[in-house]
This record gives structure tokens, sequence and C-alpha cells, in this order.
């Protein structure tokens, strides 16, 4: 059977909806298909539309196969190989952008000493002209040069034949010249040494073609030459480019020649079915226009034989045109234009759909949306007079919020509100596009991630376009690839064995990370492998501590612990406690990867050959991760591509010089980001994308996100010798961002079918100030402003989602999360325990029960009872060195100094542990831990103690009825106990840090620092042991004298009848404000609104006050006021005793700076 035949031609087939031009895609491809080996071809211009297009088949003619969609850049340069060989246009071009930034890297370099090149001179020589080169300056001038010639290549190609051969001008699209700015004459003579290189490579080569100029310029003349219905061969019998809004005039060009010989269609989305060319540019009167694609408009204003433009024209044809489309179609407009100039009009298909009238003949009232969409279609301005839009139409959604989240947060509840009103509405209808997914994306996962399957408030969703460098492989990847500008801090070590494929590499589990993670804490490690490697950052190494805190030394302390556990220094060495015998895989890891970090460190501050730069990361990959099935393998394997991709490119353009490692990073970073706009579009669920070209499909519900003053028409920095930003001989189908953006905006405004929802952050955060939207949405509002009344302001959302406004009758704002809702509700009060709660008996108490209903009485409820443990977050150990110790490291260190009281550990051992600053740092805080332990020691010498201390320990029990407490004394190893042959008795607590507290000009007992040391007081005198107390601080000693056995057995029965109290139900107490309120009601009990008053000041007081520091107490306590009933029947059996037995506090000014803000 022979091979079907098809009439040769271009048609140009025109819709305002891209499912008209689907239906006739799909009936054209039905009744005329091609033989059954021969692929249909499809041009489209985005993974999406491919997407959207494959589905289309599948649905109608049951399968998508024998189908090929495929970018019209790829197919065209196929088809020039085919037409004019393989031999003249290789796969790979040698000027293309990829292998023309290294060309550049090559040849640019040896021009710089010209006079015209001095400009590029300075900025690659950023300090003065005697210096080298900077080699990253110079390959991102280069990256941005390529890109410039790339551009011309597209769409001057002109120019660049001009430069070839000589001429530095710049040709007009009317065929005149015009001169070479005297700045940049560079560019002329620079693309003349690139073509000259690539013919000096090969003197021989005369068939072959440079560049894509070139190339484009032989295939039009072979076609040409080619006489009709001759075919050449391997063409294919038709061509269909689909939903494509903008193609560079090569393209269009190469596509018309074709259509000599094969059917070639191109359906095109036109958002009007009139000329619309002249609303847009009347300041340029397009008096030649010999062909029309499209009737004008009846009734538009039109040239007469040899009128012109005037004023009074031009102004009809803004006054009765489209806003929209004059603001938002010049990108399009000049496609149209382009197309224009190819369509043959007797070929004319036009596909048309008025969203009203469809609307009426479905009996529906046309929505604002539709009837805006109607008048972009027909050319028309807004209606006047003015139409009343109905209360129920909310087609046209404008939201404002404070913030990115709550933009998110807001649409959420806003799209669970779409599906519970519509039941045909799914989650695949919606669509989300905003500016820039970079900053969007960890928002979207925070906001629709949250709820899981089966949650009613759960939304599938998808995200398309997110940046590879979030995959934890890319990361790791990219950390190594900085390898050498890192402090290689634990946090680095961490963030890499967070990943399984590099913790597979080295045998480990999560836990085991954990656990090393620990021991390294332990250790002191910090950052820097050794003390060279800390030289690199300015750290002398000529410090006696200067390998402190370093892996080296962490590692040294990990070994000799697990080979000596004895804690005695060794060679310099303080061995580490943590491994143990079976830990020996564990430190073998981490010797492991310190080695290849070492390695790879080596390695990546030289310079190598791009060749060498391949093999070296191999080596890196191989040795840093461990893929553990094929996805993984992939995903791992994709790293070492775009270097793959490098090295090809340098082979092409015959570049060989060592780069250093920044320039490999620069490039590979670029290569990854640009790799974000190959991913799939349809993902299922709700279609999170950027705002980009070609996204035009068409959903029930589009929403724009982040429309912000600054945020979109995206601005583009201007590249100061980029010819054709500047505006120079301008021609239809040049590209500029911010028209297409543009026209973006106006692709997406028709894209939407039943509702449009527009949201920006219109308040700042912090301030509460007005902010402007896009000015694209004001243009919006302006035009519906004109033609309808009755619009709903644009809204603007509560700050929090917990906000009162969600849960008031008063207003329209609502919210899904119940859990806010919930939240705010008053807080059950606390109610006493039920008859079989109360029935659960005191356990035996000991000491240390007594000393935690001291320190944090609803502690005995929570944690005593109920066995609930709130953890505080671990303390993070630091990366960097110290150059000072804060509070708690000076206690810590200090208490650690003053036991045992005859012979203190030296503080040269806290530096042997890394536990010092470096340097002079480091003696300055010996000085001072020294300092503050003789002030402890010397508040210890002026108390008459008997020596030496006795550290037998005593004990004792009491029953009280069911309650019995079991005593021992001292309470632990820190607290000492004194006794001579006489029988005199002294217990002594040193505290490195205060015994009064400061409120108000006036100091106050800390009842939890004396907490210990009351309840062994109490115990020793209540066995009858007459005993003196001391709390020896750094501002002060307090010491509470001797009690009469009856008297202290009576301050232990109400401590342990107030535990028994605490143990029922929580008590909402805390020993700070206590003791406030303590000493006001002391001081006259009448003045009980004045104490409650003080002590409530105290516990609520934002800068410090006692609230954060009582966590469990937070957890039961609904408001502070609750504490005042418990206060004023509890003060007095849990702290009564003490505040009565304490003397009166020293003056807390005489205390030295440093020693009153000790912790």
């Amino acid at each position: 059977m022979p091979p079907r035949s098809f009439r040769p031609g271009f048609m140009v087939l025109h819709s305002n909806q891209l499912e008209g031009l689907r239906t006739l895609l799909l009936a054209h491809l039905e009744s005329q298909p091609l033989d059954p080996l021969t692929p249909e071809i499809i041009l489209v211009q985005s993974n999406g539309m491919k997407n959207w297009v494959e589905r289309a088949l599948a649905e109608h003619l049951g399968i998508c196969a024998g189908t090929e969609l495929t970018l019209p850049a790829t197919l065209i340069w196929r088809l020039y190989r085919q037409v004019l060989g393989p031999e003249r246009v290789p796969a790979d071009m040698p000027l293309d952008e990829s292998a023309l930034v290294w060309r550049l890297m090559r040849l640019l370099p040896q021009h710089l000493h010209l006079p015209s090149f001095v400009t590029l001179a300075r900025y690659v020589r950023p300090t003065d002209a005697a210096s080298g080169i900077d080699p990253l300056r110079l390959y991102s001038l280069c990256a941005e040069l390529a890109d410039v010639f790339d551009g011309y290549q597209n769409y001057r190609a002109d120019w660049l034949e001009d430069w070839a051969a000589g001429e530095a001008r710049l040709r007009q699209a009317n065929g005149a010249h015009a001169a070479m700015p005297p700045d940049q004459a560079w560019q002329a003579a620079l693309w003349q040494a690139v073509v000259a290189d690539w013919q000096a490579e090969d003197p021989t080569r005369t068939q072959s073609l440079a560049s894509r100029a070139q190339v484009h310029a032989a295939f039009m003349q072979a076609l040409e030459r080619t006489p009709d219905g001759q075919c050449p061969a391997g063409l294919p019998p038709r061509l269909i480019v689909f939903g494509i809004s903008a193609l560079p005039m090569q393209t269009v060009q190469a596509l018309a020649a074709l259509g000599r010989f094969c059917q070639v269609l191109m359906l095109v989305q036109n958002p009007c079915q009139y000329f619309w060319g002249d609303i847009v540019e009347s300041h340029a009167p397009l008096q030649r226009l010999a062909r029309r694609r499209q009737a004008e408009k009846p009734g538009w204003p039109t040239l007469a034989q040899g009128q012109t433009w005037d004023d009074h024209l031009r102004l009809a044809l803004h006054t009765q045109g489209n806003g929209l489309l004059a603001a938002w179609g010049k990108q399009g407009r000049d496609y149209l234009h382009l197309l224009d100039a190819h369509d043959a009009g007797a070929s004319r298909v036009d596909v048309f759909v008025d969203p009203v009238a469809c609307a009426r003949e479905e009996g529906r009232e046309p929505s604002l949306l539709a009837q805006v969409q109607s008048g972009i279609l027909n050319l028309e301005a807004p209606p006047q007079p003015r139409q009343r839009v109905a209360a129920q139409d909310h087609s046209v959604v404008m939201v404002r919020t404070h913030s990115a989240r709550r933009e998110l947060e807001v649409l959420h509840d806003r799209i669970l509100d779409w599906l519970d009103q519509d039941a045909t509405l799914k989650p695949q209808d919606i669509t989300v596009m905003v500016p820039d997914m970079a900053s969007f994306a960890p928002v979207i996962h925070a906001v629709f991630g949250r709820f899981l399957p089966g949650d009613p408030r759960h939304l599938p969703y998808a995200v398309a376009d997110a940046s590879p460098l979030t995959d934890p492989v890319m990361q790791a990847m990219a950390a190594l690839l900085q390898l050498p500008e890192l402090r290689l801090s634990r946090r680095d070590w961490r963030s890499w064995m967070d990943v399984p494929a590099c913790r597979r590499r080295y045998g480990l589990e999560l836990a085991q990370v954990d656990e090393l993670d620990a021991w390294l804490a332990q250790a002191n490690v910090r950052w820097g492998l050794d003390t060279p490697h800390r030289a690199d950052f300015g750290l002398p190494s000529t410090l006696p501590d200067a390998q402190n805190n370093t892996w080296l030394f962490g590692l040294e302390r990990l070994l000799l612990g697990f080979a000596q556990p004895a804690p005695h220094p060794w060679a310099g060495v303080m061995p580490q406690a943590g491994p143990a015998s079976l830990d020996g895989p564990l430190l073998d890891a981490l010797v492991l990867w310190l080695r290849d970090m070492t390695w790879a460190l080596a390695q990546l501050t030289q310079a190598h050959r791009p060749s060498e730069w391949v093999a070296l990361v191999q080596q890196m990959l191989a040795r840093c991760f461990e893929a553990q099935d094929d996805r993984e393998h992939t995903r791992i394997g994709a790293l070492l591509a775009p270097l793959e991709a490098w090295w090809k490119d340098c082979q092409l353009a015959g570049f060989d010089e060592a780069v250093p490692l920044a320039v490999v990073r620069e490039y590979w970073l670029r290569k990854v980001q640009s790799a974000s706009a190959q991913q799939r579009f349809f993902g299922g669920g709700v279609q999170f994308a950027t705002l980009m070209p070609m996204r035009s499909i068409p959903f029930r519900v589009v929403c724009l996100l982040g429309m912000n003053d600054t945020a979109y028409p995206r601005a583009a920095a201007p590249r100061g010798f980029d010819l054709m930003a500047m505006g120079e001989g301008w021609r239809a189908g040049d590209r500029s961002r911010r028209e297409d953006d543009r026209y973006l905006f106006l692709e997406a405004v028709l894209a939407a079918r039943d509702r449009l929802y527009i949201s920006w952050q219109g308040r700042h955060s912090v301030t509460h100030a007005e902010q402007p939207p896009s000015p694209l949405v004001l243009q919006l509002q302006a035009h519906l402003e004109q033609g309808w009344e009755g619009l709903a302001e644009p809204a603007l959302q509560p700050l929090h989602p917990f906000s009162p406004a969600y849960f008031s009758a008063q207003t329209q704002d609502f919210t899904y999360d119940a859990q806010w809702q919930a939240a705010r509700q008053p807080s059950k009060p606390v109610t006493p325990a039920s008859p079989t709660a109360q029935a659960t008996p005191v356990p035996s108490l000991d000491a240390q029960a007594l000393v935690r209903l001291l320190r944090a009485p609803a502690q005995v409820y929570l944690r005593d009872r109920l066995g609930v443990r709130l953890l505080s977050p671990a303390a993070q150990s630091p990366d960097e060195e110290s150059f000072g110790l804060d509070e708690l490291q000076r206690y810590q260190l200090v208490e650690e100094l003053l036991y045992p009281l005859d012979a203190p550990p030296e503080a040269t051992l806290l530096s042997l542990r890394g536990e010092l600053p470096l340097g002079a740092a480091g003696q300055l805080a010996r000085e001072e831990l020294r300092r503050l332990r003789e002030v402890l020691h010397t508040h210890l010498a002026q108390l008459p103690l008997p020596p030496p201390p006795r550290l037998d320990r005593r004990s004792a029990q009491w029953r009280w009825g069911d309650l019995q407490l079991d005593g021992e004394w001292p309470l632990d190893a820190r607290t000492r106990w004194w006794r001579d042959d006489g029988g005199h008795h002294w217990q002594t607590l040193l505290r490195p840090g205060r015994v009064w507290f400061d409120f108000k000009n006036k100091s106050y007992p800390r009842l939890d620092a004396l907490a210990a040391l009351w309840v062994g007081h109490l115990m020793a005198n209540a066995a009858g042991e007459p005993t003196h107390s001391s709390l020896i601080g750094l501002d002060d000693v307090i010491t509470l004298r001797p009690l009469e056995a009856a008297q202290a057995q009576g301050h232990l029965e109400s401590l342990v009848q107030a535990y028994a109290r605490a143990w029922a139900s929580p008590m909402f107490m805390a020993p700070r404000s206590a003791a406030l309120y303590g000493l006001g009601m002391l001081a006259d009990p009448s003045q009980e609104p004045q104490a409650w008053a003080q002590a409530r000041s105290y516990f609520d007081d934002p800068r410090g006050g006692e609230a954060a520091r009582q966590p469990y107490l937070q957890r039961v306590l609904a408001q502070t006021q609750d504490m005042r009933g418990v206060l004023q029947h509890e003060w007095a059996g849990v702290y009564g005793g003490l505040l009565r037995a304490l003397p009166t506090p020293s003056d807390a000014s005489d205390s030295e700076a440093d020693e009153e803000s000790a912790a």
C-alpha cells in the first residue's frame, strides 16, 4: 500500500481557547491519519503543554502512540541536518551557547589588552591592570556574553554575518544600517575572533557551518533551490505546532519554507477575533499592512488611501478598544504580526468561542469573568453604563494578606470551601501559579502538607518547578563542592549524615549518627579538620591550643577514651568517655569520613582540567555516596551529568585549561537550577507551578499568588552590552521579560473557566503599612471599576489564622482549621481530683521529693504522680570557638573547680577538654574561673567552721498518719557537713551564682536555690542535731540558724502535707513570685492586694519573669490570676517556714558587677 500523500501548505488556525484548538487537532488527526509507521510530530513549548496534549489524545483516540511531541528547536535542528547533511551540520554546534562559553573563556583573555576591551579588562581584573584575571569573574562574564550572542544568533543573525565579514554595523529590519555604538565595538571584534578561531581549528573545513545563523541561511537557500514537488528526503509529511505563543523569526521562516513540501499546521491561541494591532502600537502607525490575518471590527476606525494616523484616530483606537489587551498584549501582537507575513488568507480557519454567548445558550447568567474574557475576544471597552455584578458572583476574587504563608493558608480554606459548594469541582481542576517557586515551595509544603490523607482538610497537591537543590542528595553534593570554603563544623557533618545515601556509605544508622553526634559534642568538636585547616581561615597556628575543638582534637580524645577509660591525660590528650568496647565500628566510620574529607579538601583546592574534574567528581561520588536502589542510583548519577556535558562542550570549544573549583561549582549550580524547568507539570491534585510562558493550559479555577508590586512583572537586570535590550533596531518577535510577563498574565486570565483568584501581600506583617499589588492587578481593578459596579473590595485577611475575626458572626472570614477555634475556647479550670484519683496513695517520700516541691510545686502532680516529663530542647553545642564564657558555662566550670575542696583540679585540664576559649581569651577565662572560685572560698573561710568536713551520711524517718518521710542527709555530694567533737554541726553548699535576685531595686531570696539546703537543714535539726546551714554564693552568704527539733518537725510536716495536696491536684505556685508574695504578707497581712500585684508583676515580666522558667506550671496554668487563690492558701505551708528563717538580705549593690550577672 503506497504511503498517503498530503497537500503541502502553511496554515495558521486561531482560537481564543485552547480547547477549541484541541478540538481542531483531534478532529484533523482522526480524519486525516498518517500511515501506521509514520510518527505524528507535534511541536509544543513546554512539558505542561506536552502532558496536556498527550492526555487529550489518549482520552479521545483511546491511546497516545506513534506521536512525537517535541520542542520546536529540537525538531528544526533535526531537519537542518536532514536537509543539509550531517557532514555540514554537526549534532552539536561549536558556537552554541553551552560550548561558546568555554571558547570565550579561552579567547577573551587574549584580547583584554586591546583599547576597546578596557571595560571588560577592568571587570575581570578587579584590583588593578597588573593583577591576574579572576577566574570566576571571567566565567561569569563569558556566560553572559555567550547568552547575548545566542540571542543574536536567534534574533539578529544578520548582525553576526556582518561582524564575521568585518563590518561593525547594525542592520535594521528594513535593510538599512546603523553604526555600532563606539563603546560596544568590541562585540564585533570578539565575534570575528570567535569565527576565525573556529575556522582555524581545521583549515580543510570548507563546507561545515559554525553557527545557527549560518545553518539557517543555508537551510533556507537549500529549500529555495529545491523545485516544487521534489520534497527533500527525510522531511515529515505533516508538522503541527500547537499552542505556542512566541517563536523566533528564524523558526517561523523555517516552518513557512517547509510548507512548500509538507503540511504545516500552526494552532495559535489568539485572545481577540478582530485585528487588534493598532490599539497596542498607535504611536507607530501601521500604514503598510498589506495583509491582515483577521478582519477589521465593524465600526472600527480605518485608514483611507493616503490617510495618516492623527491624534483623533489614535484616541478613538484607545477609548473604543479593550484596555487589557492594549496593556498586556504586546508580545502576542508581535508574534501574530510575524505569522501574518506567512499566512495565506485563503486557508484561514478560526474557532473563536464567546464565553458570554455560551453562558446564555446554556441558560446561565454570564459571570464577571466571562464578561471580561468576552470583552477581550470582541475588542470591546468596558460596558457603559456600568453593569451591576450579582452578589453571588465570585468568579473574580481578590485577596490581601500579610505574608506568603497567610496567602497559602487563606487559599487552602478557599479551596475547601469551593469543593464543598461544587461537587463537580475536583482538586485537579485547580492550578495555582506564583512568580517565584523557590520562595513559595517551602510555604506550600508547610500549609498543604500538614494534613494527612483521611483528614477532611487534606488536599492532594503537586509542586512543579521546584529547585533540584531542595533534594537532600543535591544539597550534599553542593556542600561537597563548597568544601574549601566550609569551616567543616559539626553541623556540616550532621547535615551530610542526615542524607541516607551519605550515611549508608559509612555504614551508619540514624540512631548511630545521634550517638556519634553526642560523643562529638562531649569531646568539644566545633570546627576545622586540624590546625593547618584552621590557618586557612585566619586562626594563627602558633597558638599553643590552636588544635583545640578541631576534628583531630576530638578524634584523639574519643580514640584515647576508647583505649583508656581512665580520666587521666596522656601525651597532652584528655580521654573522652563514651565509646565502649563494642563501639569500634562507629569510630571507624568517623575516621573514614575524616579521611575522605581530608582527601577531598586536598583535591578541591587545586585547579584541574575538565577531564580531570570529571574523574575527580566520579571519585568523590564513589567515596561519599552509596545508592540503595535504581531510583537513588539515578539521582546520584544525575550529579555528574552536568560535568560530563561540560567536558563535551569544552572538547567542542577546544578548551583544556585548568580551572579552579569556584568556576566548576558555579557552572554546576547553573545547570542544576536550569533543570527545574524540565519537571513534569501535571502531578495530581491542586497543581502549583511558576508563572512561565506557554503555561496557558485551561483550568476551571486559576489562582495567582504573590502578585506584589515588586514581584510581578518580574524585573530582569539589564546587561550593559546587550544591544537588543538597548533597543537597537527593535524587530517583531523580540523577547522582553516584562512583556512576556504581561502577556502571561493575560493568558492566565483567559485560561480560567469558572473562577480567577488573585492574592498579594497587601499589608506589611510588622508595621501593617499598605503595600500595593502588581501594576497588572491595578490595571485589572481599574478595568473592572470602569465597567461594573457592586464589586467587592479586595478582602484583607487577618494577620494570624487564629484571629477572632474567623470565629465572629459579624465578619465573612472563615477557616476550616477547627483547632484554632478549640484553642480560643477558655481553658477549663483544673478541678480537684476525682475520688478514685484521690484514693491513689502518696508514696513514701524522700528528701528529693520535698526539694522538687519547693522548686516547682506543679511538678509534683505532673512528674511525680503522672510520670509526665517535659523535656527542654537540648541546647545546641556551639560550632564556633568562644571568646568568653557565658553565665551557664561559668557556673558549671566554677562548680567543677570547687570540689574536692582540699584538692581542686587545675584549670589547665579544662583547656585539654576544649572547654575554654583559645589563646589570650582562654587565659582570661582561666583567671576569671580562679577568681570566682576564690570568692566562694573566701566566703567559706569567713564561717566559723570546725575543720575538717565530715562526709558520713545520716538518716532518719518520720511519719504523720499515712504519710512517711525517709530522710537522708547530706542530700548530694556538693553539700558538705561539718561536725566537731563537741557536737556542733554546720551544713554548707557552695553555689557559683547569686543567692538573691533583684526586682524593682530590692533583693529577694532565691528560694529555688535554697530548697536543698532548707530540706537538709530541717531533717538534721528534726533529728536532734542542732545545725547551722549556709548557702555560699558569689554575692552573699545566707546562714540559717539551728531550730528546735519540734519546730523543725513541724516544718517538715507542713511540707509533707503540702506535697500530698500537690499530689492530689496541680499546685499553682512558683518559688520566686511566692517569695515576693510571702514577704509582703509577712510584712503586713492586710496588704494582700499589693503583695499579689508584686508577685504577678514579676511572674509575667516579659524581660525575664518566672513564667518562662516554669514549664510544668505553664502546662497546667490557664491564666496568671489562677495563682492568687493558691498563694493565699499554700504559701505559708510551703515557703512560710523558710521565709521566716531567712536573715535580712545583704546590700546587693556591694557585689561586683560580674558576680551580679552570674547565673
